[in-house]
């Protein structure tokens, strides 16, 4: 008899269950049977029965109404009464039978919906690969989508309208907010684009990177289930599928939760998809995307396809004027080869190795070279991992210098002293990793003010590494900006002395609401054939009254206090090389220098800038379990007494991380001008690129209240004592009293009230032995 069993065969028989592969296909037989055995029971065994699948009932029950996006999942309200459900546990724990019986049902449902929710994945992706494939036997698309941004309490909409032929490879989009159209014509890699408030048509070339990315984001219903079908297999989600009406059409609705992805700074980031098909033709006819935080909606969009027989030949049928300006870019068909040998050798480096990049700061009072971070890279194709480690900028010095004389020009040495944790007697810190295994994107950050201890800084999903772009690679082979229209060979003396290929690129100044975006831009990449065509120099030079501008008059009218760049020019140069195992180049030392205007020779000549010093090794064994995101440094949940909510926390820390910016900026400054501090935080903005946003709290951002932070260290410089205060937050800008604090060490510490008036006391002890005046708390 079932009442019987004492505990040790109840445990054998869950092992035994343990090792079954379910069948879908008799799910429901085996449910019958449970509910057999427990109908056989003595006593209360139909009461139980009864109550057994009325609760379950409750818990697995669904939101399945065609029309609503909440996610498939959600609990049904009876849960929510807390009475009925005490009851039901009560009634089923009253005796061993009953207690098994809810075990074995309980089991037996989760396989059956686990197993359920696989068999929908797999439905739904051969159900989204035929309607693609119906889409691609189109001869066109027709789409047009309205999307909504929400941040900080505004909401921007943006329509667009795109064409795209299956056949001839063309594709054309009006983007409606500010009546621009472009037009692709992929296979001759160009782009046309028409500004109608200039009545200009920029013809411009596509480099390989740039054909490669905008094949792959194509705005088209097959690139979007594509996507989709991508990643549910490599993530899997709750897929809904209802029968359902659209516009008076019987329709088939795919309602996609994808796996939540989690920030630091947002918090938990969920996002649906909704998928409306017409059964008949089997073809994608709308979708809706909505992406949202713990509180708010951060973006939303609706997007109606139609699939026409015929569509815009080119870019005069969408609109565009015969009297247009024309400003045709195309380069010559040797640029083309250029680029395409320079895409070749980046593309075909290798994709297993391990390299360190060291950045040395140049010290005028120093007149050497002093390491101040690394950043060790380990690639393993799709794999990657990087660690980051740097010194404590003013502290430590003498130290340092020491170490620096024994640091070994060798992988080896390198390798093991950036391996290594914290060393608190140099002032190095580890920081930060970051981790992408194929699946997920970890991302852990180390707080100097928490014991050494590791918070998770984000975590998200992703179908490639978004690393990509740093390491070796990119410091190699540059990419030329996304926004370059303009594209030459020229030959000028550098060039013909060196023996190198000159790559020119114009780019024009940008204006937003606000701000500058970015000033004009000419870049010059000298390319190395004889040594895979990296760039073994590129000059980088950013002029407000630059004669490359097409608008000239781009500033008329525009308020001074909104030009917040100024001119500045930025060389970065090979000036060593070393080859790898497999007979690759690969730069050695790069050097990187500022100069601006207002610089004079001698500061010109003194300048030497930065040094990034590249250590590899391809084909290299690995750490074990590098790549395994279980034995990353476990994170510890951060709880702040008197802050209640995660939101709290979070703009406290990213007002922490904002102060920290600052901070290196001030860093920069000194550096550019003898050790001295800026006579304001404004200045940082001007000088060093800040960006403004860094000299707002955000929690004074939600108040519409700027300039949080006060600026106490316009007396100080680069040799004043490392514990004196450079800047701080305002009082109230955060709940709990808190306050984040920023030292001339160019640490940033929290502290409570009391603390900060401590701190204020001492600072002003060191500011009148240093014979500087004493300050108040604003």
């Amino acid at each position: 008899m079932m009442s019987e069993i004492n505990e040790k065969e109840i445990l054998r028989r869950f092992e035994l269950i343990s090792k079954f592969t379910l069948n879908p296909e008799v799910t429901a037989s085996n449910l019958d049977r449970v509910r057999k055995k427990i109908a056989e029971g003595a006593g209360e065994q139909k009461t139980s029965q009864q109550n057994i699948w009325r609760w379950h009932s409750h818990f697995f029950s669904l939101r399945a109404s065609a029309g609503s996006d909440a996610p498939v999942g959600r609990y049904g309200n009876d849960l929510n009464n807390g009475s009925a459900a005490n009851y039901h546990r009560k009634t089923i724990m009253k005796s061993r039978i009953t207690k098994f019986a809810a075990a074995i049902v309980i089991l037996l449902v989760i396989i059956f919906t686990v197993s359920h929710v696989n068999d929908s994945v797999d439905i739904a992706t051969t159900a989204f690969a035929q309607i693609k494939d119906v889409i691609t036997s189109m001869p066109w698309q027709h789409t047009i989508t309205q999307s909504h941004y929400y941040k900080n309490g505004q909401q921007e909409t943006y329509e667009s309208e795109s064409w795209y032929s299956f056949e001839s490879k063309t594709m054309s989009i009006i983007s409606k907010h500010d009546g621009k159209i472009k037009y692709y014509e992929l296979p001759a890699r160009k782009k046309h684009l028409y500004d109608p408030e200039t009545n200009t048509l920029t013809i411009s070339y596509l480099s390989s990177d740039i054909y490669n990315l905008v094949s792959h984001q194509l705005p088209s219903p097959a690139n979007l289930l594509s996507d989709i079908i991508a990643k549910l297999k490599k993530w899997g989600a709750a897929i809904e599928m209802n029968k359902s009406q659209f516009e008076e059409k019987n329709v088939n609705v795919y309602f996609v939760t994808f796996p939540a992805e989690e920030y630091e700074e947002t918090g938990m980031l969920y996002r649906t998809q909704k998928l409306i098909v017409d059964p008949d033709r089997n073809l994608l006819i709308a979708s809706k995307t909505k992406q949202w935080g713990e509180d708010k909606i951060v973006t939303e969009s609706l997007t109606h396809y139609t699939y026409p027989s015929d569509g815009p030949k080119d870019i005069y049928e969408m609109g565009v004027p015969e009297t247009v300006k024309i400003l045709d870019y195309i380069p010559p068909e040797k640029l083309h080869e250029v680029l395409d040998a320079i895409s070749a050798y980046r593309d075909s480096f290798p994709d297993r190795y391990i390299a360190i990049v060291v950045r040395s700061h140049y010290l005028w009072s120093y007149d050497m070279y002093l390491t101040e971070a690394a950043n060790t890279y380990y690639v393993d194709g799709n794999r990657q991992r990087i660690e980051r480690r740097h010194f404590v900028s003013t502290m430590f010095r003498e130290a340092r210098k020491e170490i620096e004389s024994k640091m070994q020009d060798d992988f080896a040495w390198q390798f093991s002293w950036w391996s290594q944790d914290t060393n608190t007697e140099s002032g190095m810190l580890f920081t930060e990793i970051t981790l992408f295994d194929g699946k997920q994107v970890y991302e852990l950050r180390r707080r100097q003010d928490m014991k050494g201890q590791w918070t998770t800084k984000r975590k998200f999903r992703a179908m490639v590494s978004p690393f990509a772009g740093y390491g070796p690679v990119p410091l190699s082979w540059p990419k030329p900006a996304m926004d370059v229209k303009r594209m030459a060979l020229i030959e000028d003396d550098y060039a013909k002395e060196k023996g190198l290929i000159c790559i020119q690129t114009l780019s024009d100044g940008k204006m937003g609401r606000k701000k500058i975006i970015a000033l004009p831009r000419k870049c010059l990449f000298y390319i190395n054939p004889a040594k895979d065509f990296i760039c073994e120099k590129a000059i980088y030079i950013d002029q407000r009254n630059a004669p490359w501008q097409s608008d000239a008059s781009w500033l008329d009218g525009i308020s001074p206090s909104k030009i917040n760049k100024e001119d500045w020019t930025l060389i970065r140069e090979v000036v060593a090389y070393r080859k790898t195992s497999s007979g690759r180049w690969l730069p050695k030392k790069i050097q990187n220098r500022q100069i601006r205007p207002k610089m004079s020779k001698e500061e010109i000549r003194r300048n030497k800038g930065r040094m990034y010093t590249i250590y590899f090794k391809e084909n290299q064994p690995f750490p074990q379990d590098v790549f395994n995101p279980e034995q990353l440094p476990k994170p510890v949940i951060q709880k702040i007494a008197g802050i209640p909510d995660a939101k709290g926390v979070r703009e406290l820390n990213l007002c922490k991380k904002r102060l920290r910016q600052i901070g290196n900026a001030i860093a920069m400054y000194q550096n550019d001008f003898n050790g001295k501090n800026p006579p304001s935080l404004d200045v940082l903005v001007q000088t060093e690129g800040l960006n403004a946003d860094a000299l707002a709290c955000p929690s004074a951002i939600s108040q519409k209240a700027e300039g949080a932070f006060v600026y106490r260290g316009k007396d100080l410089c680069a040799a004043s004592s490392s514990d004196m205060i450079v800047a701080y937050e305002k009082a109230g800008n955060h709940p709990g009293g808190y306050r984040n604090v920023l030292l001339a060490s160019f640490q940033v510490k929290r502290m409570t009230e009391n603390e900060f008036k401590e701190l204020v006391t001492q600072d002003n002890i060191l500011r009148k032995k240093e014979g500087l005046p004493e300050k108040s708390i604003k």
